[in-house]
């Protein structure tokens, strides 16, 4: 079986040589302004258009990767799938070539932000439920978006998770790195670039089906979700460890259940999160629109000013779509309307019957309340006047 790894294609530091190589230089329009980061197989920078001053991300394969034919496939790949997904969740790509060194790049929609990893470790590792609920919502409707049009994540990760800011006080989630989609209708540009046998993704997210290649379907992307919802709400993951030893666990074993690492958690919660995680994948939620309706059941459970932290803002708001309001203010919403208020009043203080005369002194020093009176005085004497 051959093992493809994708754990360790994060960004590094950046490697000076690579980044004085394109700072300057102009590819298609586009004049690259300095390197945002650095990863196991390339470099992306950013770079401004020339004449109208729009700002994108420019992905460039380096060193011994950029002349690799699985690679080149990989990044063109991704720029097809994207763009296939029509999703605020889901960046678009504006361009496909090479430079005059046979590199190849691609030209996408440039954010400003911090993968979900980093707002993870800010607070712990682990968020609170609604926090949790709104990321994950928002990962589901762009997720529904791709498998609607047959494309499968495969790789679905906090690293691969960007968190946004928005005028309201939520977080809006960009999915990333579709450079290991599975299209599930290959075009013959695209072919089938993995093939059975070989296993792509990241083992601590996986699915028990992607360890040996096997054919993979949304179900894939369910259980990486699964996994995901189980870190926020908990911290832990449901299994640890390294290369071979964790993927053997993945397919010989259950995931352990989330209650025994957040047993604060609602049964509702932990059962769903458990039908997510199924190791066989018919015995799996099905699809991510299942997942969306399980996960909007959990706002009952949450703390009504349950909301979310804000972060960075997106540098260049003209490329996309101002997203909705978030899923989980909805739900929080739908919520609050059925809440009675008399009988939050009676749980928290007693009622106290007063007559009016015992009243009058407190309403009195209202100023509103004098105006009323007064008013209603006024009326009802023209009132008497015309009668009479």
């Amino acid at each position: 079986m051959q093992v493809v790894d994708f754990t360790h294609d994060v960004q590094t530091q950046p490697d000076p040589i690579i980044s004085a190589d394109l700072i300057g230089q102009t590819i298609g329009g586009f004049r690259v302004q300095r390197l945002l980061g650095e990863g196991g197989t390339g470099a992306v920078y950013l770079a401004e258009h020339e004449a109208i001053g729009t700002r994108v991300a420019i992905k460039v394969l380096t060193g011994d990767a950029a002349y690799r034919d699985d690679l080149r496939t990989r990044l063109i790949r991704e720029a097809r799938a994207t763009n296939t997904i029509s999703s605020p969740h889901v960046p678009r790509y504006y361009d496909f070539g090479q430079l005059p060194d046979g590199r190849a790049f691609t030209t996408v929609e440039y954010y400003e932000g911090e993968t979900l990893r980093c707002y993870m470790n800010q607070r712990g590792g682990k968020l609170t439920l609604g926090d949790a609920i709104d990321i994950l919502l928002q990962v589901c409707d762009g997720m529904c978006a791709a498998h609607a049009v047959d494309v499968i994540h495969r790789d679905l990760k906090p690293e691969n998770l960007m968190l946004l800011r928005q005028r309201s006080a939520r977080s809006h989630v960009i999915i990333l790195d579709f450079g290991v989609a599975k299209l599930l209708k290959p075009t013959v540009i695209d072919g089938d670039a993995t093939g059975i046998g070989v296993f792509i993704g990241t083992p601590l997210y996986c699915a028990p089906e992607q360890v040996f290649g096997a054919a993979v379907g949304p179900a894939c992307d369910v259980y990486a979700l699964g996994v995901l919802a189980y870190e926020l709400l908990s911290g832990k993951r449901p299994f640890d460890g390294d290369g071979m030893e964790l993927l053997g666990k993945k397919v010989s074993t259950d995931a352990p259940s989330v209650a025994a690492v957040a047993p604060e958690l609602p049964q509702a919660i932990v059962d769903d999160i458990a039908a997510m995680l199924a190791r066989d994948s018919k015995a799996r939620v099905q699809t991510m629109d299942d997942v969306r309706q399980r996960i909007e059941r959990w706002a009952k459970h949450a703390a009504p000013f349950d909301a979310p932290t804000v972060i960075a803002r997106p540098i260049d708001p003209s490329p996309s779509p101002s997203p909705s309001q978030s899923p989980f203010a909805d739900a929080l919403q739908k919520r609050a309307a059925a809440v009675n208020v008399d009988d939050i009043e009676t749980k928290k203080q007693p009622k106290v019957s007063l007559s009016l005369w015992q009243q009058l002194p407190a309403l009195w020093r209202q100023p509103r309340t004098i105006a009323i009176t007064i008013g209603s005085l006024v009326f009802g004497f023209a009132m008497a006047q015309l009668i009479v």
